[in-house]
């Protein structure tokens, strides 16, 4: 173990580059290095016919701004809206800050891992935060700005580049288990260090938040505080929606991003330990690979995840988490899915959800204070031992979209949602140019015909690549597409109607294929018949209800499934409808299914067919009655009474 290690003294590190700035200094300097050409890889084994349409995606950013009108949802007017932006009692940022680049420390194995170091100019030792970077400590996606903020505000801070990346030695094998143990050596051997008073922080967006959650699984004994923004716990979950594997957005990760990083010389000039990068590594392809010899939910992702009874330990060690995530961004399912496993523990927590794509914490900011000073304060509380209240806030921190607000809730998911039924039903909307046309009502059916749905594996209907298009809110009119599809839909509505949280599609239906799948689309028409895709949900059918056992449908044979779509907040306006799309296909994010099909969905009194939609205040949808659903129960707080005590972090548990 690293801990038994004779601590590395900075002091002796080689080499090192000292600078002193001030926190208006705080700039992300921009390392751009010629990338060089290295031996072939070999092809990936994707879906020919879908790589120039993954370029073609990439190309095509586009970023969804919030609706430009504003209406609160019926019977939300009372609830807990933020008035604005306010000012906290934040650590100010006071201190000069020390820089100390390109030093080293020794894992367990002996591997050296480089990091940068930021220190306040102040007495020591502080509270220290730690960031293992994914993209390079020096790189242009590096968070050098945050750490130097929080140096100035009085942390310690140690960005780290990951095993065999930038400076680091070693291997370059991504969430893997030797990863998750340098991070555990990296949390420990901080907390040795002369400047640092043994309480240990971490932060990170994506790559850098899921590092996080692995790392804090093996539990280190000072870890105290977590901020994991936009990463996953599980991680089939995330490369495999509902056992249907997503080859876009991995891809073009693996080969627009980490590629040409482990393409670029390290920022110490050690050209033997970029040499070995060159010729160790994995490239993308190989890693591209990996993930597609793992169709099934296996041990290789359960090495890379994060799970419920992991989430519970933390929550029981007495970690305290600040989830992040965006209603557009990659990983709304995953991170509150972990959220909601964490809080069943009764862990210390806290969740922000913004309107935003990947990477997005500004425009809009969040309200009433930054999410930059949600980070300063949230560290305060738990690392500095500081009052400031931010642990006795409401437990989650929402933007509205349709509403265009943020508001302050209970917990997540709401407590006091109305999960209603919405059934699929054949009579005529009269809304869609769709396959079916048929109509989403609160009322249970009787005895109805089914929809018959041919697919075709040539079709492409299907949203943009979450990562480089805007993520779940799709710009573009859905009814191209829906003309290909089966569609479901309310009447228009005479109020304004809030959907926020979770939500389940469950439907029966027959195939004439073993193997095919569905997307489904929640969906806002407006008055003039456009139709704007709120947010999605995938399904292998053979892969339900086992994700790690897979079994063929009998063709013929009717089965009933159950989806989760990823959860969203959306207000739909009155005038508007809401519609339920249902089609196999979801061109370029998800992998096209090579098997022709034709596939019938059930709705009547036997084979009830619904959508469970998290209603928040009332919906004219609701006069008539409608059939209620439970929801999660409200969580506990096993650090309640501890925390009321101000008693140390990361004491013992009090029961």
């Amino acid at each position: 173990m690293c801990c038994s290690l004779p601590p590395p003294d900075f002091r002796r590190a080689r080499p090192t580059t000292a600078t002193a700035t001030r926190p208006a200094e705080a700039a992300t300097k921009e390392r751009n290095r010629a990338m060089k050409r290295v031996r072939e890889t070999p092809p990936v084994r994707t879906c020919r016919a879908w790589r120039a349409i993954f370029l073609l995606a990439a190309l095509a950013v586009a970023s969804q701004a919030p609706l430009a009108s504003a209406q609160m949802g019926e019977g939300t007017q009372g609830r807990q809206w933020v008035a604005g932006p306010q000012q906290s009692n934040a650590s100010p940022a006071q201190y000069q800050v020390i820089e100390l680049t390109n030093q080293y420390m020794d894992v367990r194995d002996g591997t050296r891992l480089a990091y940068n170091l930021y220190l306040p100019m102040a007495p020591w030792p502080f509270p220290c935060l730690l960031i293992m970077e994914g993209y390079g400590k020096d790189g242009i996606i590096a968070s050098k700005a945050n750490a130097q903020d929080f140096a100035s505000r009085g942390y310690a801070v140690v960005q780290a580049d990951n095993r065999g990346e930038g400076a680091s030695q070693g291997y370059w094998d991504p969430f893997s288990e030797q990863q998750q143990e340098d991070g555990y050596d990296l949390v420990e051997w901080e907390a040795q260090q002369p400047w640092c008073n043994g309480r240990v922080g971490t932060f990170g967006t994506s790559y850098m938040a899921i590092v996080q959650f692995l790392m804090a699984k093996h539990l280190p004994p000072h870890l105290v505080a977590m901020i994991p923004v936009q990463g996953w716990g599980d991680a089939y979950q995330q490369y495999y929606h509902g056992g249907w594997r997503a080859v876009a957005d991995g891809t073009l990760w693996a080969l627009g991003i980490e590629q040409p990083l482990q393409l670029t010389p390290p920022s110490d000039g050690d050209t033997q330990t970029w040499q070995d990068h060159l010729v160790d590594q994995p490239t993308a392809t190989r890693l591209i690979n990996e993930w597609h010899d793992h169709p099934n939910s296996d041990g290789f992702w359960a090495e890379r995840s994060t799970l419920a009874a992991d989430h519970a330990a933390m929550a029981r060690a007495g970690i305290a988490i600040l989830f992040q995530t965006g209603w557009n961004d990659l990983f709304p399912y995953t991170e509150t899915k972990a959220y909601r496993e964490f809080a069943a523990a009764g862990g210390r927590r806290k969740l922000v959800i913004g309107p935003w794509n990947h990477g997005g914490e500004s425009n809009p900011d969040v309200e009433p204070y930054t999410f930059q000073t949600y980070r300063v304060l949230w560290f305060d509380r738990w690392l500095k031992g500081v009052n400031n209240g931010v642990d006795k806030e409401p437990k989650a921190l929402l933007y509205i979209p349709g509403a265009n607000q943020w508001r302050f809730e209970k917990e997540w998911p709401i407590p006091d949602t109305k999960y209603a039924k919405f059934y699929l039903r054949a009579d005529r909307s009269g809304s869609a140019p769709s396959v079916n046309d048929g109509s989403l009502s609160a009322h249970a059916p009787a005895a109805e015909t089914p929809d018959v749905y041919v697919y075709d594996p040539t079709e492409v209907a299907g949203g943009p690549s979450q990562l480089f298009a805007g993520g779940e809110q799709s710009p573009a009119d859905q009814r191209i597409d829906e003309t290909r599809s089966l569609t479901w839909t309310t009447p228009p509505l005479s109020s304004p109607t809030e959907v926020t949280g979770p939500i389940t599609f469950t439907f029966w239906a027959a195939s004439t294929a073993a193997d095919t799948n569905f997307c489904a689309r929640l969906v806002d028409v407006a008055p003039d018949g456009s139709a704007t895709q709120i947010t999605r949900g995938w399904l292998n059918t053979p892969h339900y209800p086992d994700p790690a056992h897979p079994q063929p449908l009998a063709p013929g044979e009717t089965y009933q499934f159950s989806m989760e779509i990823w959860p969203t907040s959306h207000v739909f306006e009155a005038g508007h409808r809401i519609r339920l799309d249902l089609s196999g296909a979801d061109v370029p994010l998800m992998e096209v299914n090579p098997n022709p099909a034709i596939d019938t969905i059930y709705h009547d009194a036997a084979h009830p067919s619904y959508v469970v939609l998290p209603i928040i205040g009332t919906s004219p949808l609701l006069a008539g009655g409608y059939d209620a659903v439970a929801g999660d129960p409200v969580p506990p707080d096993l650090w309640d009474v501890a925390d009321q005590l101000d008693a140390p972090t990361g004491g013992g548990l009090p029961y």
